[in-house]
């Protein structure tokens, strides 16, 4: 049985506008705080049970928008709950969240809307992803084996095997076509990027300074310098992912189902 380990620790995205389940949920009830999740308990209750069955209540971190850090205390006792006084997105929420961490700490992020059975499972995953993260300087990301091709569900790709459901990732791609997004279920090589991640504080924001890193400079006036300048602009952090060096690596579940 997992049990939860005081040096490591977990970051629950808990923003949201309200506008997916609308008008169920509204701004002051996003889905994560409605009861879509077995017993009657919100989103954001089960996920913070699921974090705390692999780290203390005291070291999971729960960001959210201002206006809903009262809630999100309710749902989650014994946390710690920061509310953004503008929301800036995913990988700024996550590195401002770091901070909370110790240097050498590992740390997993969960969204806060997702429905997760059965959570010893996926417990048991995220601990093996935690292990992995402790010997390895990777990014640990989470697969969902597709049953669909979903269109509106960002996929990755799994390279090289590293051992039993533990791969690299070839490529991470956003919400493609439905022709895409059918030959990739029917290839069996491709999965839901889910947005759960672990990985070591230092090795994360190592990997976001190199997605940041600037072009050489060249000399001003040229056309290939301002060429070279719109490539950059365009160049997600997610492009030096995609190399055979990639420190990306993936775990897949068949026994846990993910909607989010």
């Amino acid at each position: 049985m997992t049990s939860p380990d005081p040096e490591r620790g977990a970051l629950i995205l808990a923003g949201g506008s309200g506008e997916r389940f609308w008008p169920w949920s509204t701004p002051e009830r996003p889905k994560q705080l409605l009861p879509l999740a077995p017993g009657g308990r919100t989103l954001l209750a089960a996920t913070f049970e699921r974090a705390t069955r692999v780290v203390p209540p005291r070291s999971v971190l729960v960001m959210t928008s201002a206006a809903l850090v009262e809630a999100c205390r309710r749902e989650c006792p014994g946390a710690t709950v920061v509310g953004e006084p503008v929301g800036r997105n995913t990988a700024p929420a996550i590195a401002a969240a770091a901070a909370f961490f110790a240097a050498d700490a590992a740390f997993a992020v969960l969204p806060a809307d997702h429905a997760i059975e059965p959570a010893a499972a996926f417990a048991a995953d995220i601990a093996r992803a935690f292990e992995v993260a402790r010997r390895d300087p990777v990014l640990v990301t989470f697969g969902v084996r597709p049953t669909a091709p979903e269109t509106s569900f960002g996929y990755l790709q799994r390279g090289e095997r590293l051992a039993e459901r533990l791969h690299r990732v070839a490529r991470f791609t956003e919400k493609p076509d439905r022709a895409r997004a059918a030959a990739w279920v029917a290839g069996g090589d491709h999965l839901w990027n889910s947005g759960i991640f672990v990985w070591r504080k230092r090795v994360f924001l190592d990997a976001l300074a190199a997605g940041r890193r600037p072009s050489p400079p060249r000399s001003p006036g040229s056309r290939s310098a301002r060429a070279a300048s719109a490539r950059s602009r365009r160049r997600s952090p997610s492009a030096s992912r995609r190399s055979s060096r990639s420190p990306w690596t993936t775990p897949c579940s068949s026994r846990r189902r993910t909607w989010c």
